[in-house]
This record gives structure tokens, sequence and C-alpha cells, in this order.
């Protein structure tokens, strides 16, 4: 359950103008360079919003291999198919330019590594 990770205390920090740094990196454990990223948020923002959708990608995952009989699996089945959305356009978008899958391949959502294969 991912929710339970944020707390009233990080919204709260959030909007006083706290260390939003810090909370991303408590709420989302592992993320790479928070900090580096926030430096330069007219590139970084993008960078890091990437990172976090593709966990969140991870994590709709595990809920399908799970116990089917709760809220969560029709929310992640949305989620997902807001996800594959997105790919599908940065796909057709990369081949209508005839982009080389190298530019494109990190920019996709849903396991990167298997698209990757198919191309």
């Amino acid at each position: 359950s991912f929710g339970s990770r944020v707390h009233d205390d990080d919204i709260r920090s959030i909007a006083g103008g706290g260390d939003y740094a810090r909370v991303l990196e408590r709420v989302y454990p592992g993320l790479a360079n928070v900090e580096e990223l926030l430096q330069e948020p007219e590139h970084g923002l993008p960078k890091l919003e990437l990172q976090i959708q593709q966990r969140l990608a991870q994590q709709v995952g595990v809920v399908f291999s799970g116990y089917p009989f709760h809220i969560g699996l029709p929310l992640a089945l949305a989620v997902l198919t807001e996800l594959e959305l997105q790919d599908l356009t940065v796909l057709i978008e990369a081949k209508s330019v005839r982009m080389p899958a190298e530019k494109f391949l990190p920019y996709l959502l849903m396991n990167p590594a298997e698209s990757a294969a198919v191309l």
C-alpha cells in the first residue's frame, strides 16, 4: 500500500515551504539524484517525474500478482491504462519522426527493457 507512506506531516512540510527533496526521498526511497535534479528544475523536474512514473508502473504490476478481490485492482487497472497510453504516445511520436530506439526507450514507463527486445 503506497499511500500509507505519505503522512500528514509530509503534506504540511511541503505546503509550508519545507525541504521537499527529503520528503520525496522518504516517500520514494531509491530515487536517483533527487537533490541534483531539483537544482535545475527546468530540466530536472521532467527527469524526476519520469522516475516517479516508472516507479508507479512497477508498483501497479505488483498489484496484479496478489489477492484479486480488493479495490486496488480496478484502481491499478486505471493507472495501468494511463501509463500504457503515455507509452503509446511516445512510441507513435518517436516512430513518426524515425527517432532511433536508444533516444526514446528511456522515456517508456512500462518495462523499457522488454520494449527494446520487441523493437
